[in-house]
Order: structure tokens, then sequence, then C-alpha cells
């Protein structure tokens, strides 16, 4: 098994932090998210973390040096389902790909870990900025990614068990509004293959800079816990 962490994007709605930073090292009670993920992963069999590098990465790079990680540098930074194909040739089998700006519990990434084929969603009013799921029996049907206006209050939390043949999906996804989504890739992967949904009460999701107070102060506790 393999990690994969995005970690290439720009961050615009986390100005002005990210002006200076990558996202990924902006800090929740003084840690970097990066960080977060990390200690949140270490406790599962992995043969190699690849992270996936683009914006300011040379300050990611510098701080990441001594960590048993391997960095993967994202020449066009046009969406998710691009920063996975970068890792094609590195992947022997199973792998697991989290962003780079959201924390999860262990134990939901236990679950993900088990179950090949699937992803976590959870449930929220505000669905602006996600993917909306459409799901019946644990399965996902379709991803609809920020949704005007939508029934559903399940979102795709951005977190996935793949194996090889999601690269073939990705292969065959069409570039939108120069973007190349990996949603539009499970769309594809969907309609002959299944994919498990596994929800998650809780997570930590850090877009906009008001985000970072509002983490802090809901989740700090439950994270030094867990």
């Amino acid at each position: 098994m393999d990690f994969v962490i995005m970690a290439a994007g720009r961050g615009e709605r986390l100005k002005p932090y990210t002006n200076y930073l990558p996202k990924p090292m902006t800090k929740i009670y003084g840690k970097p998210i990066i960080d977060w993920i990390l200690d949140s992963i270490k406790y599962l069999p992995f043969s190699n973390i690849f992270i996936i590098t683009g914006y300011k990465e040379n300050i990611l790079k510098r701080y990441l040096k001594n960590k048993d990680v391997i960095c993967i540098h994202q020449s066009n930074i046009i969406g998710t389902a691009n920063a996975i194909s970068s890792v094609e040739d590195k992947i022997n089998k199973e792998f697991i790909v989290l962003p780079g700006d959201m924390i999860f519990n262990k134990e939901d990434l236990l679950h993900l870990y088990k179950f090949n084929n699937s992803l976590l969603y959870g449930k929220t009013c505000n669905v602006k900025d996600y993917g909306v799921l459409k799901i019946k029996d644990n399965k996902i049907l379709n991803i609809e990614e920020k949704p005007f206006k939508t029934k559903s209050h399940f979102i795709n939390l951005s977190a996935y068990h793949f194996d090889k043949k999601i690269f073939k999906y990705i292969k065959s996804t069409p570039i939108v509004n120069k973007e190349q989504r990996i949603t539009d890739s499970i769309n594809l992967y969907i309609k002959d293959n299944e994919v498990n949904c596994i929800f998650v009460k809780k997570w930590c999701h850090v877009t906009y800079k008001e985000d970072l107070n509002r983490e802090e102060d809901k989740w700090i506790l439950d994270l030094e816990r867990n």
C-alpha cells in the first residue's frame, strides 16, 4: 500500500496565508497541516508516502527533507486527476489518496485502508465547496462537482482507496475549464466498477482563513486524543 498526499494547489481561498506558504504548511494549533496528516497515517502499514508538490514547493520540500516521504512535482497544476496521474509509474498496486488540506481521525482512515475502491464522505448543509454524491446501498452512483442546486447533502471528502485500474479512466478524463478532476474519472470508473462509500462524522477542512481558528476550536482536543 502506498499513500499519495495532494499538496500542489495554490490555496487561493486561504489568502493571505498562501501568499507566503503552500496550503499544507498553514498551521492548526501551531502545527502544519501536513504534519497532522502524516501523524494520522503513521500507524498504518505502507510502502511509500508520495507528496504531490507544485505551488511554493521549495518551502514544503525543505520542511519535509528529513521525513520519510517522496516529493513528486506536478508540472501542470490542472486538477486532481492530473496530480494523481503523476505517480502512475511509482504505484505498485493499491494506494490511498488524501487531500493536503484535510485531516481525518485514524479510525476513519483505517476503514478506508481496509476497503479497495472506496472513498470517505460526510454530510453538511454547506455543499458549495464539495462534490455532491448520489448514493445507493453504500455505492456511489454519481459525483456532481460543486452543484448550484442539489437535494443531496452527502459530500465527497477527497480521500480515496484506489488500485491501478483508476489510471485507465484518468487517461480518458477530459480537461474542462482548464481542470482535469478525479471526480470525473470516478464517474467514468463507476460505469464499469463499484465504488464503496464510507461515512465520516467529523473531519477538519481548511478552505478559508476563517477556518483556521474555527477548526482549532472544534478539533484540537479530538486530534490530540486520537
